[in-house]
């Protein structure tokens, strides 16, 4: 009895238990398969736990025309109105596009002396 139980404590060079079986009387070490299934689980699980995947960051562009946040593609080529307000401000009369500018353009004036009293 003595004997199984030394066997039984002890670990191999590779930091497993092995398993112990009696066979005709002669003590055998052998690897179950258990053993390797529960590290390859484990090292499966450590894997999982460091590849988690990055949180993709999506650049938004701010619209002078509405006052909302769009990313690049929404945005028109100018890059201070949105698509839409683009389009709706040539769809205007002369004076509705007058206004619209202006409004605009305060907006953006505006900005520019916030961030430049903030830096």
């Amino acid at each position: 009895m003595q004997k199984e139980e030394r066997a039984n404590g002890g670990l191999n060079s590779k930091g497993s238990k092995p398993k112990t079986f009696i066979n005709a009387g002669a003590i055998n070490n052998a690897f179950d398969v258990c053993n390797i299934t529960e590290k390859r689980e484990e090292l499966q699980a450590n894997l999982l736990a460091v590849m988690k995947p990055t949180h993709k960051v999506i650049r938004l562009y701010r619209c002078f025309g509405c006052d909302k946040n769009f990313a690049l593609r929404r945005m028109s080529s100018c890059l201070i109105l949105c698509r839409g307000c683009h389009t709706s401000a040539q769809d205007k009369g002369k004076t509705a596009q007058r206004n619209f500018t202006a409004k605009t353009l305060n907006a953006i004036h505006g900005f520019l002396r916030r961030t430049l009293q903030n830096a």
